[in-house]
C-alpha cells in the first residue's frame, strides 16, 4: 500500500475554539481560560474569581488573521487575504501565517482540520 504524503499546513482549515473581544482600536483580544474547562477549572474559578482568564492581545496582522478564520478558508487562503490587506504586502505571508496558526493550535485557540 502506497504511503500518503503528509498534508501541507497551508491546506488545513482552522476553526476558532476560544472566544475573543475587540478593543476600541479594532485589535483582537483572545480570551483563554487559565485552568481549562474541566471540574478543576470550575473549582479554580470559584477560588480565583474573574482572574481565571488570560487576555492575549494581538497586533494588527494577528488581529486581521484571527478575524479571517471562519471555518471555511484554508490557512493558505487566509495568508493571501492578510497579504492583500496588509500595508507592506507581507512577502513572507504564507510562512508567517503558518507559524501563527501552529502557535494558535498549540495554545488551544484554534482547531486545524486536515484537508478533505
Amino acid at each position: 500500500m502506497a504511503r500518503r504524503a503528509p498534508a501541507n499546513l497551508l491546506d488545513y482549515v482552522p476553526t476558532r475554539i476560544l472566544e475573543h473581544t475587540l478593543e476600541t482600536d479594532g485589535s483582537v483580544v483572545i480570551l483563554k481560560p487559565k485552568f481549562g474547562t474541566g471540574p478543576i477549572s470550575r473549582l479554580m474559578k470559584r477560588i480565583v474569581g474573574r482572574r481565571d482568564i488570560l487576555r492575549v492581545h494581538l497586533d494588527p496582522i494577528g488581529s486581521l488573521t484571527w478575524e479571517s478564520i471562519d471555518g471555511r478558508r484554508t490557512v493558505g487562503d487566509i495568508a493571501e487575504h492578510v497579504r492583500d490587506r496588509s500595508e507592506d504586502g507581507l512577502e513572507d505571508a504564507y510562512e508567517r501565517c503558518a507559524r501563527f496558526m501552529r502557535s494558535l493550535a498549540d495554545a488551544g485557540a484554534v482547531r486545524l482540520d486536515p484537508p478533505v
